[in-house]
């Protein structure tokens, strides 16, 4: 024991796998594992949508071959967290007839969500179509594999005989999976019905009385039917074995309907057949329905599937539901999600034990402070206004990013306050080492033109802050008296307020999905305050400004809530000096006196400036400058 103990380590040691005894018990050696749930498994999934219905009409026409599932293959990175998994149905063959023939026997899709990533789906199959030529409802319906048109047209594939269904099979890719989607056409519809796609083969066509097959499916070999037959309930075995096989068929495409069809096989690797029958699709192969010559329903299509394969040592760390089966062979553990009933199975993976690669924390270098533990992350922030770079110096991962654009400047006379840049929040954006550029948005410039506000130049609006693709657009500058209408957001900011110049007071600028629209101007003088990344500008409740809208709050920066993104106060009617108080203690105030300008919002909150009161020798506020925070785990 304690050599093979030994070997264990020194393979481990190579290979960054180690089980969790071991790792516990090494000393003086610098081993990257870390309890709690840091262990990452490259598992391999197979995902199939359920398998369209064959078609079958009212009227005794030919119906064309259900389509396969759609077949979706590849690699899955399973970090820490929750998952669901859920496997689509077939669609309903006595439902794919009238009173709406080729429109209601489409297969169920089959999908993995969590919070960690963008759900990905595998189309069901499309329902196959019925005849007879030209009623307009007869076409293969399109799907994962299109389904076969309707038959009763002219032999080949006539314009005016029913079309075949196309495939939305597509491959997907993003740092959590890689997955390749297989499809195909349906075939078209021509005196007889036109054969189901497979994932493997387009639907058939042929002349009248000829068998017309459906498309063969796809090969998983990592999931033949010898590997994984512990895992399959045994009611299925007698079908599923024969179909998926030894070189592992899955998503064969429905046979068709015709005359002399009864030969017509389905699409190896699970297509129901032969033809002119209601044989469904094969359940958990994802295969098409038999279409029909009749005037009763076609096959159902064949239950979908979720099959997952994990190395043998890590399967200590995944948690399934009942209904989920599962077996070892060889260093994997196989696990089968079957969709016979349309089950959500929820799925967690803890991260603990053996078998897994052991992540490491990102290092990285950039912005104008970094932290290195605030609450387990370590935080950069970017607070000089323009572009900088931040560096991923070692390891791939996720990082959070809470970015914050320019606040806009507050106009003169009875003023509007400056609206608030854009503020956002997106998390677990994926890095990998290499430089990224960082935008920090200035806030907007205070006016300089006459106190009246009736010539500029004018307030002006704040500055774009943007990282990792993401871009938050500044806010609105203030109106200025006669001069400057209250200012829309660039872009998704907040707006400025409006001011009390004219007969019925300046309406306040209009704003974007991350941020709010100014206040409204009162004739009886008071501005309207600047909106706010959390709420919209008061309107001017009369003689005295409109107060600023509230901003959102923050704690990644020093581990304590700090509010961004509020708007500036709005002015006063003319000699009712009056600052009012600060939003969020971070928008601008107007002017206390005639002798000093309004405040600017604060720095780095992306702020707008308050709205100014005439007479004074000082002007509106500026915006505050924005900001970009980073951080990332520690573990």
């Amino acid at each position: 024991m304690p050599f093979k103990r030994t070997i264990a380590r020194s393979v481990g040691k190579l290979l960054k796998t180690y089980s969790k005894d071991d790792l516990e018990n090494i000393r003086g050696e610098d081993v990257p594992y870390r309890k709690g749930g840091n262990v990452t498994v490259e598992a391999t999934i197979l995902m199939i949508g359920g398998g369209g219905a064959g078609g079958g009409a009212g009227s005794g026409a030919d119906g064309g071959g259900g389509g396969a599932g759609e077949v979706k293959s590849g690699t899955m990175t399973l970090s820490p967290g929750s998952y669901v998994f859920r496997a689509g149905d077939g669609g309903s063959g006595p439902g794919n007839n009238a009173p709406s023939p080729g429109t209601t026997g489409p297969g169920t899709p089959t999908f993995i969500s969590s919070p960690l990533f963008t759900t990905v789906t595998a189309a069901g199959g499309g329902a196959g179509g019925n005849g007879p030529a030209g009623g307009g409802n007869g076409a293969g319906m399109p799907g994962g594999s299109g389904g076969g048109g309707g038959g009763d047209g002219t032999p080949g594939p006539d314009p005016a005989n029913q079309p075949r269904g196309s495939s939305t099979a597509a491959d997907v890719s993003n740092p959590y999976f890689s997955l390749t989607g297989y499809g195909n056409v349906g075939g078209h519809g021509s005196e007889d019905g036109g054969g189901g796609g497979g994932a493997g083969g387009a639907g058939n066509t042929a002349g009248s009385g000829a068998a017309t097959p459906g498309g063969a499916g796809q090969a998983i070999p990592a999931f033949a039917y010898p590997i994984i037959q512990a895992s399959i309930p045994s009611p299925l075995q007698p079908t599923f074995g024969p179909a998926v096989g030894p070189t592992g068929l899955y998503g064969g495409g429905g046979a068709a309907g015709g005359e002399g069809q009864e030969p017509a096989t389905g699409g190896p690797g699970g297509g129901g057949g032969p033809g002119n029958s209601n044989n469904p699709g094969i359940e958990l192969t994802g295969g098409g329905g038999a279409g029909r010559e009749s005037s009763a329903a076609g096959g159902s299509g064949g239950a979908g599937c979720i099959f997952l394969r994990v190395p043998a040592v890590s399967a200590s760390g995944l948690t399934v539901p009942g209904g989920v089966t599962s077996n070892t062979s060889g260093d994997f553990k196989y696990y089968v999600f079957p969709g016979t009933t349309t089950t959500s199975y929820p799925v967690e993976f803890s991260g603990e034990g053996p078998g897994g690669a052991i992540v490491t924390p990102i290092s990285a270098t950039g912005g104008d402070t970094k932290s290195p533990d605030v609450g387990g992350y370590t935080v950069h922030t970017f607070t000089t206004p323009g572009p900088a770079t931040f560096n991923v110096d070692s390891e791939s991962g996720n990082v959070d990013v809470f970015i914050v654009a320019g606040g806009g400047a507050g106009g003169c006379d009875n003023a509007g306050g400056g609206g608030a840049g854009g503020a956002r929040t997106i998390t677990g954006v994926p890095v990998t080492p290499g430089p990224y550029t960082i935008v920090v948005g200035a806030g907007g410039a205070a006016p300089t033109g006459t106190s009246d506000g009736d010539t500029g130049p004018y307030a002006s609006p704040g500055g774009n802050s943007s990282a990792f693709g993401y871009t938050l657009n500044g806010g609105g500058a203030g109106a200025s008296g006669s001069g400057q209408a209250a200012q829309a957001s660039p872009g998704n900011g907040s707006g400025g307020g409006g001011d009390a110049d004219g007969a019925s007071g300046k309406t306040g600028g209009g704003s974007g999905a991350y941020g709010n629209n100014g206040g409204n101007g009162n004739p009886s003088g008071g501005g309207g305050g600047g909106g706010g990344a959390g709420g919209a500008g008061s309107n001017g409740p009369g003689a005295t400004g409109g107060a600023g809208g509230s901003g959102v709050s923050n704690d990644w920066r020093t581990g304590s809530p700090q509010f961004y993104a509020a708007g500036g106060n709005g002015g006063n009617n003319n000699s009712n000096f009056n600052a009012g108080t600060s939003t969020n203690g971070i928008g601008g105030q107007s002017n206390p006196d005639g002798s000093t300008a309004a405040s600017d919002g604060a720095t780095n909150t992306g702020s707008g400036g308050g709205g100014h009161t005439h007479p004074s020798t000082g002007k509106g506020g500026a915006g505050g400058p924005g900001i970009v925070i980073i951080r990332y785990s520690n573990s």
